[in-house]
């Protein structure tokens, strides 16, 4: 019940309010520590929507860790992750995820 109490003060964005929501904290969320496939740094209001796709792709499936390893990515997500939680906010994505969890059980 204490967890419920707690989910209820965490406000969810929609993906256009995620896109905002990166660039305006571009360091924090991890979308500078990327780079894309030419090595260059990714740059927000450029590179803000490859950037969270490939974060929502990483939630939502179940790559291979080994070869995310040699990546900034994971690093980059639980980066993302933590910035959400500590400015209590919930992503579409994290919210479909519980939804349809708790919906298999």
């Amino acid at each position: 019940m204490t967890e419920v109490h707690e989910v209820l003060k965490f406000n969810v964005l929609n993906e256009v309010q995620q896109t905002l929501f990166i660039d305006r904290h571009s360091k924090e969320s991890g979308l500078t520590i990327c780079r894309d496939l030419k090595g260059n740094t990714l740059k927000r209001y450029l590179d803000t929507r490859h950037y969270l796709s490939t974060l929502n792709t990483l939630r939502e499936d179940e790559p291979d860790q080994g070869i995310l390893k040699k990546t900034p990515l994971p690093n980059a997500l639980s980066t993302y992750r933590n910035l959400l939680t500590k400015k209590r906010y919930l992503s579409a994505t994290t919210t479909r995820q519980s939804i349809s969890g708790e919906a298999a059980k």
